[in-house]
């Protein structure tokens, strides 16, 4: 599992909350630049075959929602969507 973060990705803050995976510094300019170089680094990494993209402040979002994006990326589905009550998203998922 990786983590993306907007400011240095070696601060102590972040190094002492994530233990469990790579951290790295987004870039791109908004938001959406910066989730798409965060997918195609990933997906571009060798025994990676989907990924998915989940925002902070999504605290409706469980752990069977993860699940059920995992499960159907891997039967096949080229991209999920996680829907916000807002009418935007709190995930996407993308093979």
């Amino acid at each position: 599992m990786d983590l993306w973060v907007s400011s240095r990705p070696d601060s102590e803050f972040f190094l002492n909350l994530y233990e469990r995976g790579r951290i790295y510094q987004q870039q791109g300019n908004d938001l959406g630049s910066r989730m798409a170089h965060a997918v195609r680094s990933t997906l571009a990494r060798e025994g990676i075959d989907s990924v998915l993209v989940v925002g902070t402040d999504c605290p409706a979002l469980t752990p069977a929602h993860l699940r059920i994006a995992l499960r159907e990326l891997g039967r096949g589905a080229d991209a999920v969507i996680g829907p916000a009550e807002d009418g935007g998203y709190v995930l996407i998922g993308l093979r």
